[in-house]
């Protein structure tokens, strides 16, 4: 792209880039999921669990162990017991098809959390590997 077109493309964004919600979507609230990771990181700490102390209370009667992977990556390993409803795939009623005491333990894993199997269970990038919503 030539110097006058690339002008021509920064005036034609420039609205935008300046308007409050260049974007707006309903559906997507940035600044609330900003509070929710804010508040969370304490609650977050204090409910993390090691890998060893995970499998023991999976082990507990009326824990659901729910697995947030790719259904491709559940069918290659996975806890014994474990339901896969990958987190793309996270809404009300898919959770409320999975979780039916609302008040009992919810075990959740994903990618980062067990090590030793980097095909199943690969790593993603640190800074990218929490999904504060679950």
């Amino acid at each position: 792209m030539g110097m006058k077109a690339a002008l021509a493309t920064l005036a034609c964004l420039t609205p935008l880039l300046l308007a409050k919600d260049p974007i707006p979507n309903e559906r997507i609230d940035y600044p609330a999921f900003m509070q929710i990771a804010q508040k969370s990181g304490p609650l977050r700490e204090k409910r993390r669990v090691t890998e060893e102390k995970f499998m023991a209370m999976a082990g507990d009667p009326g824990t659901v162990v729910l697995d947030a992977r790719s259904a491709d990556k559940y069918a290659l390993r996975h806890l014994c017991g474990a339901v896969n409803l990958p987190f793309t795939d996270f809404t009300k009623e898919s959770l409320d098809g999975v979780i039916r005491q609302k008040n009992g333990r919810i075990l959740i894993y994903c990618n980062n959390n067990f090590r030793g199997s980097p095909v199943s269970l690969a790593a993603k990038s640190a800074p990218a590997s929490l999904n504060i919503s679950t």
